[in-house]
Parts: C-alpha cells; sequence; structure tokens
C-alpha cells in the first residue's frame, strides 16, 4: 500500500509541475505578446515625433514669414511717413509761385490739396489692407497652432486607449 500511495503522491507532484510549466508558458507567451505590443507603441510614438517635427518646422517657416511681413510693414510704415512729410511741404502754406495771379495760386493750392487727399486716402487704404493681412496671418497662425495642439491631443488619445 505504501508503493501505492507513493505512486499517487509521485503522480500528483507530476501533475501540479505540469500545470506549473503550463501556466509558465501562459505568462510567457502574455509577456511576449505585451512585448510586441510595446515595440508597437515605440513605433508610434516614433511616427508622432516625425509629425510633431514637421509641424514645428512648418510653424518656424510661418513665424520666419511673419517676421519679414513685420519687416517689410516697418519700412512701409517708413515710407509712408516720408511721403505725408513731403506732401505735407508741398502743400504747406509758405509756397510761392512766381507770375500767377492771386486765383491761380488759391486754385493750385485747391489741386494740390485734392491730390493730397487722394494720396492719402489711397495710403490709408493700403494700411488698412496691410493690417488686414496681418491679422489674417495671425489667424492663420492661431489656427495652426490649434490644429498641431489638437492633433497632439487626438494622438495622445488615440495612444493611451490602445495601451
Amino acid at each position: 500500500m505504501a508503493d501505492n500511495e507513493l505512486m499517487v503522491l509521485i503522480y500528483e507532484t507530476m501533475q501540479k509541475q505540469l500545470n506549473q510549466f503550463k501556466d509558465s508558458r501562459v505568462v510567457m507567451q502574455t509577456l511576449c505578446n505585451r512585448v510586441g505590443e510595446l515595440e508597437k507603441l515605440v513605433g508610434e510614438l516614433c511616427e508622432h515625433s516625425k509629425k510633431i517635427d514637421e509641424r514645428l518646422s512648418a510653424a518656424e517657416g510661418s513665424l520666419k514669414s511673419l517676421r519679414d511681413i513685420t519687416g517689410s510693414n516697418n519700412k512701409l510704415t517708413d515710407s509712408i511717413n516720408a511721403m505725408r512729410g513731403t506732401l505735407g511741404t508741398v502743400v504747406a502754406p509758405g509756397i510761392t509761385l512766381v507770375g500767377n495771379t492771386h486765383k491761380e495760386i488759391k486754385q493750385s493750392i485747391r489741386d494740390l490739396t485734392v491730390v493730397h487727399k487722394q494720396v492719402m486716402d489711397e495710403f490709408e487704404q493700403y494700411e488698412l489692407r496691410l493690417a488686414q493681412l496681418e491679422d489674417e496671418i495671425r489667424r492663420m497662425m492661431r489656427r495652426q497652432l490649434l490644429k498641431s495642439d489638437l492633433g497632439e491631443e487626438k494622438d495622445t488619445e488615440g495612444g493611451t486607449e490602445n495601451g
């Protein structure tokens, strides 16, 4: 009877070891699957980093363009101010015209004033258009940055749902 009990004990021990091997195999398979998922996640993170780099490069290019436009705007403003000074001098009250009658002088001044007003109106329209363009560029930059931020949030949310 001792042999039968010993055989049952050996059988039960072998059965437990076999179950432990099966459990270990399942754990190893689960770990392998998890490593595969992590490798896939690392690949997705690399792609996401590349996209962020591309967005940053585009934003830097837009900023450079905006700086160039701002510099051009400053030069244009200086030119407009110089023209105003020149036109102000031309229409200024100390103009002396030799050989014209008083009526002709008054008419010449009126004509110059009208021309000056037309030029100033044209410059003001140009300044307004330039301000509108600057506002549009700022809006476009904000939209691009918002899209970039939203894209990052979507990518982050997609990554947490998969993980």
